[in-house]
């Protein structure tokens, strides 16, 4: 892993994070149905592989989703704070750098498929409370 955030660029990182959860796909539609003939119950189904596309090609009312994102500034600060970038050595703050690049612009993708598809999407501010982000995924679900 560390190889690949050293040698690839924030886009082509991104290629590949697009490529390997299309190809993960068959495996999630599996458990999706498996899921959802076992005995009726909802499926709550989180991460960030479950691309807006591929949701809205099931064709099942059954299904619906939400996608949360936050600000591009959000993201980075997020990164940043959690991997505690300022005390860590120039060649992993390169690789923190490139994981912000391909997380930004992995989710404006993704953003963008959700908008062009008109489906449910909050976007989450710092100062949200859990609650208040639940609160609106729940309202975006309901339309």
């Amino acid at each position: 892993m560390v190889e690949h955030y050293r040698t690839l660029t924030p886009e082509a990182l991104t290629d590949a994070q697009l490529a390997h959860y299309r190809n993960m796909w068959p495996l999630v539609i599996e458990r999706i149905e498996a899921a959802l003939t076992e005995d009726g119950e909802p499926l709550v189904l989180e991460g960030s592989g479950v691309l807006p596309g591929r949701v809205a090609a099931l064709g099942r009312p059954d299904v619906r989703a939400v996608w949360l994102t936050a600000a591009p500034g959000l993201i980075e600060a997020r990164v940043r704070r959690e991997s505690n970038f300022g005390g860590q050595a120039p060649d992993v703050q390169a690789m923190i750098a490139k994981f912000i690049g391909r997380s930004q612009l992995y989710d404006a993708e993704v953003i963008g498929e959700v908008r062009a598809l008109g489906l449910p999407l909050v976007e989450v501010t710092e100062a949200m409370l859990p609650e208040k982000v639940m609160e609106a995924a729940l309202a975006a679900l309901r339309g």
